[in-house]
């Protein structure tokens, strides 16, 4: 950032503000300051110290993870003819009092959600693949409803390696590092998710793909499933995917849902598209309003006719 004060009754305050959200529907300014540097700066009259910034500052903690914000500059004098230079003037520049200013501002914008990559995978688990009954060193279980019949229940069951689900799943890691039941019998038993859902979860933990996942219901149960067994990559996957359905009648539904998954991109992405809709709403009642006061005149003006 560039500026120049020329006198010692002038100076600048700088004034960041996040964008509003739910969570903070009213911010305040936050003051911070750019460091001056002193030079001696002489006219045909009488001598001035010029107190002049050129020098870049990182507000990243400021505005991290935030919508957006805004810059504010106060210039502040008590003398009329004091001089505050803004953004790259030469310390002889004539500076217009209506000048328009202008700044430099570097940013690094990054999608609403982000996904991070999983580069981790060495080549001996790549050789792995689900359900290699010979290679496999432990058993899913998973009761699904009997289609054939109106009760009961058919076992399916997904043969898995305990070094892959460790290496993409918490969940997994601290059973497989625990004394519980499941992981000395070798054998975790489900009931309460979809067949579906487990098949196309433990598909992505081992090949990093999903497929045929296009319906609104199944991200929402996979998100559900990913947050329960601790899958942050597919949790972000799940959250981009879910934010392509958000419209006006869901989305504080999907937030609910997004809070309980703690998928807090999600989360935010609803909170910045509900205050997108009550600033559209607040557009159209003025919209209306202005409609309603033209009709309303011009209906006073024809009788006067």
């Amino acid at each position: 950032m560039k500026f120049k004060i020329l006198n010692d009754s002038s100076r600048i305050q700088w004034f960041i503000q996040t964008l509003p959200t739910r969570k903070n529907p009213n911010p305040e300014f936050k003051p911070f300051a750019f460091p001056l540097e002193k030079r001696n700066f002489s006219t045909y009259y009488h001598h001035q110290v010029l107190k002049i910034s050129d020098s870049m500052l990182d507000l990243t903690e400021l505005i991290k993870d935030e919508p957006g914000f805004i810059l504010k500059a106060c210039l502040y004098t008590n003398d009329m003819y004091g001089k505050i230079q803004l953004f790259r003037q030469d310390a002889d520049d004539e500076v217009s009092p209506i000048e328009n200013l202008c700044m430099d501002v570097k940013m690094e914008l990054k999608p609403n959600i982000t996904c991070e990559q999983n580069d981790s995978e060495d080549d001996h688990k790549k050789n792995l693949v689900l359900n290699d009954r010979i290679t496999s060193d432990f058993i899913i279980k998973l009761d699904v409803p009997n289609e054939i019949e109106s009760e009961g229940s058919v076992e399916k069951v997904f043969y898995v390696h305990s070094m892959v689900l460790t290496s993409r799943s918490d969940y997994f890691q601290a059973l497989f590092n625990s004394n519980m039941l499941e992981s000395q019998n070798k054998c975790l038993k489900l009931v309460d998710i979809s067949y579906f859902v487990l098949e196309k979860l433990l598909l992505f933990i081992y090949t990093n793909d999903l497929e045929n996942v296009d319906k609104f219901e199944d991200w929402v149960d996979l998100l559900y499933a990913a947050s329960r067994f601790l899958i942050p990559q597919l949790i972000q996957i799940s959250e981009v995917s879910i934010s392509k359905f958000v419209n006006f009648k869901n989305v504080e539904k999907v937030e609910k849902i997004a809070y309980e998954c703690s998928a807090l991109q999600l989360a935010r992405y609803c909170e910045m598209f509900e205050i997108k809709q009550d600033d559209m709403k607040s557009k159209w009642k003025k919209e209306t309003n202005v409609a309603k006061k033209f009709k309303s005149m011009l209906t006073k003006f024809m009788r006067r006719k």
